[in-house]
């Protein structure tokens, strides 16, 4: 007899088999898919941060001088900084700092949108996101204001590892611990 085809048994174990398979890969396409994501995301805040210091270098004497952005600074100003300034990551793209991600993208009810800068996580828009420019000894620094501590640590790894075995230091790295009404920012903390 000349029976073409699988039988059931050989049908079971190529199902098996691919069973397997998926069962392997799939998790870690997806934890592959969000560590990139994340260095995506570390990557944005670097490229803001650089925005950042172009502004303040632009500045520099403006936010020297300017007495109440020392007192609005006041809070983070652990490390001694002679002055400093928020500036939302909008205003980086209005003055032509930063570039806009996306030249436009249809709203919920159908308008166009052309000034997004999004964060690769979630998509979420990031313009109203702050970054903390100062002024210490003549030199420009700019710092990210994180929504969350835990972001902080994931792009600022070796500092993290650094600050868990030595809790009393502290690094310049900001992130927003609750939002007051009163400050567009939200109140910031240092780690």
């Amino acid at each position: 007899m000349n029976n073409k085809g699988f039988t059931l048994i050989e049908i079971l174990a190529v199902i098996t088999i691919i069973t397997l398979l998926t069962v392997v890969a799939v998790p870690s396409a997806l934890v592959f898919q969000e560590n990139m994501k994340k260095k995506m995301y570390c990557s944005k805040v670097d490229t803001i941060e650089r925005a950042g210091r172009l502004y303040g270098n632009d500045v520099k004497e403006t936010i020297k001088g300017d007495k109440i952005a020392e007192r609005s600074c006041s809070l983070v100003m652990e490390s001694g900084m002679s002055s400093c300034q928020f500036i939302s990551i909008n205003a980086l793209m209005a003055k032509g700092y930063l570039k806009k991600e996306l030249d436009h993208v249809k709203s919920t009810d159908d308008k166009k949108v052309y000034d997004e800068f999004l964060d690769p996580r979630t998509w979420v828009s990031m313009k109203n996101d702050y970054v903390l420019v100062y002024v210490d000894n003549e030199r420009v620094y700019a710092k990210y204001v994180y929504k969350k501590i835990d972001d902080s640590r994931y792009c600022n790894k070796e500092d993290a590892e650094i600050k868990d075995a030595n809790p009393s230091k502290v690094f310049n790295y900001y992130y927003e611990e609750e939002h007051d009404a009163s400050v567009s920012h939200g109140k910031v903390k240092v780690w």
